[in-house]
């Protein structure tokens, strides 16, 4: 990833999380607040994988960082442990 399209896209990210800080602050329903929270911590999450590409060796595709920032049904994993170890 080059670095203009990661600042782009760190920008684009930033502006969400604040966005979504600002849903949050301004709703009165506490579903509709988790569920901007969720969001916000979905964009924050993205800006750690831009950082992640551009650090060290770049392991992360543009492909997978934009897939993991637009799908917010991830798998979950009840054994973490297991996770690791399959992967490591």
């Amino acid at each position: 990833m080059t670095s203009s399209v990661a600042r782009m896209s760190a920008i684009v990210l930033k502006k969400r999380v604040v966005g979504y800080g600002n849903r949050v602050e301004g709703s009165t329903d506490i579903g509709q607040k988790l569920d901007y929270l969720s969001k916000q911590i979905s964009a924050v999450g993205g800006i750690a994988l831009v950082a992640c590409s551009l650090s060290g060796e770049g392991l992360l595709s543009k492909g997978a960082i934009f897939t993991s920032l637009f799908s917010s049904n991830e798998p979950e994993f009840d054994d973490l442990d297991a996770l690791f170890e399959d992967l490591c």
